[in-house]
């Protein structure tokens, strides 16, 4: 219904009993392809599909499972910008929400109201993105282990792409590791990130942006990531910021649901 009237007037009324009106077009495009995100408790926007299921997977290994039933709800923002226009059209608004964001170093100001509306619910890296802040922290050792699947075989597509940027298009990964010597961190960033290399010619960035799709550009290459943060050691380095977003996101859950949201 609500992705149908899409030329009514739109109000929400949030958990605390703020009601106010939602405009503007970067909700009428949230209103179009999630509308499910205004029908819940507490609305998460993500920076976009990796940060959906990091979020999700983090929340669950902190105990809050099954995010549905405790009404919260993690939207993909759609990128960098559209979350940031998304999120001031619910600060616009009076809506109470929360926020899990890179730091790209753009509109700080914009960003800094943002984040003081949603308080301990506002989450953005220090800086740099999701990826570039957990695969810093890999211990040197296990870092070959981004490139093998559950069951400990090699994705060619992730070692393909770190073989392109070598222009080494037929290196194993014992070569590639060997070609890259201590920049392989880097090389493994660069290729999850999609960075295009300085000098590339235009005709061949896209396929160079395109290498972070076989790393963890989807919800399920975000639960990847937030699984590697345990199980190699990482959370305890990461805890001091992440925590208190995982905990506001606890005391919302925690909170009795008011007669408004029954």
């Amino acid at each position: 219904m609500i992705a149908a009237a899409s030329s009514a007037a739109f109000w929400h009324l949030d958990r605390s009993t703020s009601i106010g009106a939602l405009r503007g077009p970067r909700v009428a495009r949230a209103r179009a392809e999630d509308p499910e995100m205004f029908l819940s408790r507490l609305v998460i926007v993500a920076e976009g599909a990796t940060e959906v299921g990091f979020v999700r997977c983090l929340l669950d290994r902190c105990g809050l499972s099954p995010l549905d039933a405790a009404g919260v709800y993690v939207a993909d923002g759609g990128g960098n910008d559209d979350a940031l226009g998304l999120l001031e059209a619910l600060s616009a608004g009076g809506v109470h929400f929360g926020a899990f964001v890179d730091n790209e170093g753009t509109a700080p100001t914009r960003w800094q109201k943002v984040g003081s509306r949603a308080r301990k619910l506002f989450f953005q890296w220090p800086s740099g993105c999701t990826e570039r802040n957990v695969i810093s922290l890999m211990p040197e050792a296990d870092l070959t282990c981004l490139l093998l699947d559950g069951e400990g075989r090699e994705i060619g597509e992730r070692r393909a792409t770190l073989a392109t940027r070598l222009s080494l298009p037929k290196a194993s990964l014992e070569q590639i590791r060997a070609a890259a010597g201590d920049g392989f961190r880097e090389l493994i960033i660069e290729a999850a990130t999609g960075r295009v290399p300085d000098g590339t010619p235009p005709q061949e960035t896209k396929s160079f942006r395109k290498h972070q799709q076989q790393w963890f550009k989807s919800v399920r290459g975000g639960q990847e990531l937030a699984d590697t943060v345990f199980r190699f050691g990482i959370w305890p380095k990461l805890s001091e910021w992440l925590s208190p977003f995982c905990d506001a996101v606890r005391d919302i859950v925690s909170q009795p649901t008011t007669e408004a949201e029954q």
